[in-house]
This record gives structure tokens, sequence and C-alpha cells, in this order.
């Protein structure tokens, strides 16, 4: 065989490297993945080759937490696979560890945040403004609409972005008692009054109470008062209105009248939930008030059509099918938020709003939630908990505002307060002229404290 010359055979080399590299180069532009953008749209676009790692606090305790984690996860990976994201379990500590992180100023890129935690971060500039993002992915037209006003905190601000559907109070009543009592159900104020005095008569407790819980006869004001006001007692605990209001005497006047006819039994001021609930279910009582998590349990304990719940008739007139959709209860602000400090913080709020949806239809998909947070189709239940939780899911999508429960209040003390004296207005032996009064005093005392703190 013949030997090439020397410099033939560099050449042939450096040209043979120099294709190798072009085909390498051509190769790479080529198998660019394509991936969903960050506004969710679907529509393909070159994924970056970088991979940007974000760190999150994220509860992930209960089985449907890791569950509903899990698959916001793994749809995150498609949405946006650019980014790699290292979880830490947020510890079950009621927020110690949060408010400790947010003081030194090392919280994780995306933490877990709610009322209490989102205040406190924003007054020590540790929390990201998320307005412009909320925008640009689009999330607030994804949710339904009695989901969007926990968005803005009340400087008109986002600062959380919220995945877990609002909750509403229901009064539930039992179908076997109603029809044994030959007892309608109630469409409005005057048929309820009329229903709590005939069941009072045959002996039935009308409605299963356990008022130890503070924040139940807080509740049930509250329930009254959206009748003429949907913001509930929520303006009183804020200080924007007084006790003495026309709203509020009104609505204090009808729960008297509620239990001057024998709405509870005097047992509802000791009573566990457990022992309320079982007396409903047992055929003991013909009503039971609770959050609507509580119909997971009652699907349990009872025959699948055995109970429904009703659409607050505590009202007359035009105005009661009007407002049927102004519910009592919903949470304060609170989701996920970010660190400021954060060295991918446009990233990382990007990734928040869009694996808030996914972890929200999640919490649906996996039983943590009753009710879908999204509009987004194809999000359906893994486990079937009766047709009153499919009637909740649906009646849920047309709910347009809610108050908010007792704890979410903006003045821990205000529960405690209303508490306490609409549990005496309850016992029947409290005037509603010394209930306002004594309300209105504790309450403007209470805030003026708060104000000079």
């Amino acid at each position: 065989m013949k030997k090439m010359p020397r410099l033939k055979k560099a050449g042939c080399l450096g040209l043979a490297l120099l294709l190798m590299v072009l085909a390498m180069g051509c190769g790479n532009k080529g198998e660019t993945e394509k991936t969903a953008p960050a506004d969710g749209s679907g529509e393909g676009q070159e994924a970056s080759e970088e991979q940007i790692t974000i760190t999150a606090m994220l509860p992930y305790t209960t089985d449907t937490q890791k569950k509903a984690a899990d698959y916001a996860i793994e749809r995150m990976k498609e949405i946006m696979p650019e980014v790699n994201l290292v979880m830490e379990v947020m510890p079950e500590d009621g927020n110690v560890t949060v408010k400790t992180r947010i003081a030194a100023g090392t919280l994780p890129d995306i933490w877990k945040s709610d009322t209490t935690t989102t205040y406190l971060a924003l007054e020590s500039d540790n929390v990201l403004e998320l307005d412009k993002y909320v925008e640009e992915t689009g999330i607030l037209e994804r949710t339904n609409p009695g989901e969007r006003d926990v968005f803005w905190a009340k400087d008109g601000h986002c600062y959380a972005v919220p995945y877990f559907s609002q909750e509403s109070y229901l009064i539930f009543y039992n179908k076997k008692v109603f029809e044994e009592n030959n007892v309608k159900i109630p469409t409005n104020y005057s048929e309820f009054l009329d229903a709590v005095k005939t069941f009072r008569a045959n002996d039935i407790t009308p409605l299963a109470l356990f008022a130890k819980d503070i924040w139940c006869p807080v509740a049930i004001l509250d329930s009254i008062v959206t009748r003429d006001d949907a913001r509930g007692l929520v303006p009183i605990d804020t200080g924007e209105a007084r006790m003495t209001d026309e709203v509020y005497v009104k609505g204090a006047t009808k729960l008297k009248e509620l239990i001057d006819a024998g709405l509870i039994s005097q047992t509802a001021f000791t009573a566990s939930n457990e022992e309320a609930m079982a007396a409903f279910a047992n055929n003991e009582a013909a009503m039971y008030a609770n959050g609507c998590w509580a119909i997971k349990d009652l699907a349990g304990m009872m025959e699948e059509d055995a109970f429904g719940y009703l659409d607050y008739p505590l009202q007359d007139g035009e105005a009661t099918d009007a407002n049927k959709n102004i519910r009592s209860g919903g949470a304060s602000i609170g989701g996920f938020s970010i660190a400021p400090y954060s060295e991918h913080a446009d990233v990382a709020a990007k990734y928040a709003c869009l694996f808030a949806m996914e972890l929200a239809n999640g919490r649906y998909e996996y039983g943590e939630s009753l009710s879908s947070f999204t509009m987004d189709e194809g999000i359906t239940q893994d486990e079937d908990f009766g047709p009153i939780a499919e009637q909740y899911a649906q009646d849920s999508k047309n709910f347009t505002s809610y108050t908010l429960f007792p704890w979410c209040f903006e003045h821990a003390d205000s529960m405690s307060i209303l508490g306490e004296e609409i549990s005496k207005l309850m016992t029947g032996d409290y005037a509603v002229e010394d209930f306002i009064k004594n309300t209105d005093s504790r309450i403007t005392e209470m805030l003026e404290e708060a104000g000079a703190e």
C-alpha cells in the first residue's frame, strides 16, 4: 500500500474534523425540543438548553397532598421543562419555620403562604408582587369566577397565587326526617322558620350544631347577613362597619327569632362535630351545619341519596333566588409566594402561577378539594364521593362570592368576640339590643388596641 503524503493526510484530517463540528452543530439545532410555552397555550416553542433550578417549600404530608403535588410536578415538566424543581417539605409547625425564614431572609424561591405570613413578608419587603405574572400567564381567566377575589390583597395587588378552592358553609338536610314529618324543603325564610317550629313540636332537633367550636355560631349569623350584604361579617372585622348598622341588627333579630322557635338544642354548646353529625345521620336531627368538606364524611355514613343541602333559605322575596350564589365561608389570600431575592425570580414567578393551576387540578382530581378551582376541561375526580359531592362541584362553578370563615379574619380576636357574643344570643336569654351594644363595644375597643400596636 502506498503511503499518503504527510501534507495531504493532515489536510484530510483537518477537513474531517471541520465537517464533524459542522454536523454536530446542525444536529443540535435540528434536535431542539419543542415544549409548551409559559402561558400554557400549548403552542410549541424552542426550549432553552440551560436548566434552571428553582426551590420550593410545599405541603407534602398526607396521601392526597402527595398525589396532587406529584401530579402537578409531572405536568410542569411538560409545560416548563427548562425548570428543575427542588422541593422542600413544609413543616406542620404552625408557620414557625416560614416566619423564621421571612425574618432571616432565607426563603426558598417559591413558598406556601397564608394571610398572616403574606402580610408579614409584605411588611418587611420579603415577597414579590405578582400582578404582571398573573396577567402574562392568563391564569385568572382559567379560574372559576367565584375564586378570583382571593388573588388580591387589601392593597389591590397579588402577592400569593391561590391553588385551593374556596369552601362554602352549608346547611344540610335529612331527606327522611323531612319526609316523615311532612315538612317541605324550605326555599325562603318563612318556610325555614315554619320547618323549625314543626320539627321542634315533633320533638326533632331542627339543627344539629357543635357550637362549642367558636366559629360555628359566627358562621350561622354570617350566612344570615349575606342575604342582605354579600360581605357578611367581614366589614365588622376590618372596622369598615359597626355592629349597630341596620344589616347586622336585622340579621341578629332573625337569628334570635329562630332560636326562640327552637332551632338548636341546649346540648349544641357541648356537642362535638362528631356528635352533631351522628345525630343528623341517625335521623335524630333534621338539619346539620358545617363546611362543604363534611359531604365526604356524610357520604360514608348515610345512604347515597339520603341528604342534600339548602341554598340559604334565610330571606323572603325575590332576593332569595338572586342571592343564592353569594356564599358564607371562603378563605383569604394565600398560596404560592415568591422570595424577591430569588436568583431566578422571574422564572419562579411564572412557574408558580402555572404550577398553582396544575396543583389545583390535582387537588380536585384526588379529592383534596370538592370543587374545581379552574375551568380546565377534562379534570375529573379519581374517587366517587356520591351525588351530593357531584352536585356541589357543579353548583360551586356558579358561586359568585364568598365571605370568610372566621379563622381567616384579619384580627384573630374578632372570631373570639363574635363567637362569644353570638353564643350568648343563641342561648335565648340575651336580648338583641344587648348583643348589638356589647359586641359593638368589644369589637371597637379591640380594633382601637390593634391600631395602636
